[in-house]
């Protein structure tokens, strides 16, 4: 059976409240990387997606198992730090919900880069501007007003 399905053509979340950010095999793995190319894939397609959290790394500002809702993040999109952001880190094949620590210009060919973070600025890695695929606009727990 499909550990994850569709809600509707632009929402991705694990079926049952499955966790699929400990890889403990490679099953696991499989699955965490599968949901994030169809995270990346709707967001390129500029349709908003859902991603339920897990882990601590960015509480308190988004919990565990809180529903987070990612608007697409297009390369002319100005991006800010402290800035939740949904990217593809380098080296590629790795897919991070984290913070925008630090935003950087290489000496050598002036290419923007991003360093993103959990919330207590634990560098996690790095990426560049096409590598950025949503930003985080509200979490299940979101008050407005």
């Amino acid at each position: 059976a499909c550990p994850y399905r569709l809600f509707e053509p632009h929402e991705v979340a694990p079926k049952h409240g499955h966790d699929w950010t400990p890889v403990a095999d490679c099953e696991e793995q499989r699955m965490s990387y599968t949901r994030n190319l169809m995270a990346k894939e709707q967001l390129l397609r500029g349709r908003a997606v859902q991603y339920k959290s897990s882990g601590w790394s960015l509480w308190p500002q988004v919990k565990p198992d809180e529903l987070c809702f990612f608007e697409p993040l297009t390369t002319n999109i100005p991006k800010h730090v402290g800035e939740i952001a949904f990217c593809e880190v380098q080296p590629k094949d790795r897919f991070y919900a984290q913070k925008i620590s630090f935003i950087g210009t290489w000496p050598a060919d002036g290419k923007k880069f991003y360093i993103i973070s959990n919330l207590n600025y634990r560098e996690t890695w790095w990426c560049y501007d096409e590598h950025m695929y949503g930003r985080l606009l509200l979490t299940s727990t979101t008050r407005h007003g």
